[in-house]
């Protein structure tokens, strides 16, 4: 039996592991997909080369780009042309994000007189001002940078790994607990469950008898990965598109595979909603595609898709009120880390994870 079992393979949770390893722990994580890495993996498409799934954006934050290149030993340098939010036709900067956000916040706690939040204004990364963009980073070949990192943790610190297993249901005992599996699998843990804010697990079942069903919202992430041959008018690297209704963001994965295209040939990447997914034809997403790439001067009339494939990967998003109720009935038994963005979820756990690097 483990004493500490994490339900995950992702960047923060195998950290999560090195961390509970060096503590002293019997530290089991799990995974329902046959390999580790959570979102950062890559695709393999029949034609086109292997890239990362989807389209991705690391926030800002200085402090946590420099312990992952040393912790995960990557390459992380600038993005060629800095991210852009595109309302209207008009190029703003990422920062606006940031910027409207914390606007927001302000002015609320403002009107709460939230004395607490100016307190800790200092301490919430996606809270700052920028009037000059900033330079965000990018592991230099994307996804597939980083799900070399996470193997390399694996196999130096000889984690104990259970893949293609997906948890149905947590039962908690007098001491520790059992997970219980899809396949009818059962295994026990002694003293922790580690899960973050993403994990799909249907019903909790506590020391007393009662249970909770937590209310999971899935949202399925869409992308469509395109080879384009013409002219490209404009570079750009993470494009947010505001008020498009097929299109959520677009980048260029050009240079994540160089070498692998031929001559004037481009590899983009599109998030598409799932409604319009859904509502149009494959050959009208990609012409509406190609339409909105070239109206926003992106390529040139001769652009032309050549090549192209999608796939769907699903994400469950738990209740912050729920997530709080589970750890609270569980006595300390379950615990989860948030994980909706990567590099905030390091950042709330920045003090611990340094001492890694020790």
């Amino acid at each position: 039996m483990h004493q500490v079992i994490i339900i995950g393979t992702s960047p923060l949770l195998i950290t999560e592991a090195i961390l509970c390893r060096k503590l002293g722990n019997n530290v089991l994580s799990i995974d329902d997909k046959d390999v580790p890495g959570g979102a950062w993996v890559t695709k393999k498409y029949k034609d086109l080369p292997e890239v990362e799934i989807g389209c991705h954006i690391w926030s800002y934050n200085k402090e946590v780009y420099k312990w992952l290149e040393n912790f995960f030993e990557l390459d992380l340098v600038p993005h060629q042309s800095s991210p852009k939010i595109v309302y209207k036709k008009r190029f703003i900067a990422y920062d606006f994000k940031a910027n409207v956000i914390t606007a927001k916040a302000v002015l609320i706690n403002v009107a709460k007189l939230n004395v607490t939040f100016f307190k800790n204004f200092r301490k919430r990364p996606d809270l700052r001002i920028s009037i000059f963009p900033a330079n965000y980073k990018y592991p230099k070949n994307g996804a597939k940078d980083v799900y070399d990192a996470v193997k390399r943790k694996i196999e130096k610190h000889q984690l104990d790994l259970l893949l293609s297993r997906k948890v149905e249901k947590v039962v908690l005992e007098k001491k520790g607990g059992k997970l219980l599996m899809s396949n009818g699998e059962t295994v026990s843990f002694s003293e922790e469950l580690v899960l973050s804010s993403l994990s799909n697990i249907k019903q909790y079942i506590f020391e007393d008898g009662t249970t909770l069903e937590p209310l999971l919202r899935e949202v399925n992430y869409i992308h469509k990965h395109l080879m384009i041959k013409g002219t490209q008018n404009k570079k750009f690297s993470y494009l947010r598109l505001m008020n498009n209704e097929l299109i959520h963001r677009v980048s260029d994965m050009t240079s994540q595979v160089k070498g692998k295209l031929p001559g004037n040939a481009f590899l983009i990447c599109v998030g598409i909603h799932e409604k319009a997914y859904a509502e149009n034809s494959k050959s009208d997403q990609e012409t509406k595609i190609l339409n909105t790439l070239i109206d926003l001067k992106l390529f040139k009339s001769d652009a032309e898709i050549v090549l192209s494939d999608s796939n769907v990967f699903p994400s469950f998003y738990n209740e912050i009120s729920k997530i709080k109720e589970i750890e609270k009935r569980s006595n300390g038994k379950i615990r989860f880390l948030r994980s909706t963005d990567l590099i905030y979820s390091f950042h709330n756990k920045m003090e611990q994870y340094q001492t890694l690097l020790d």
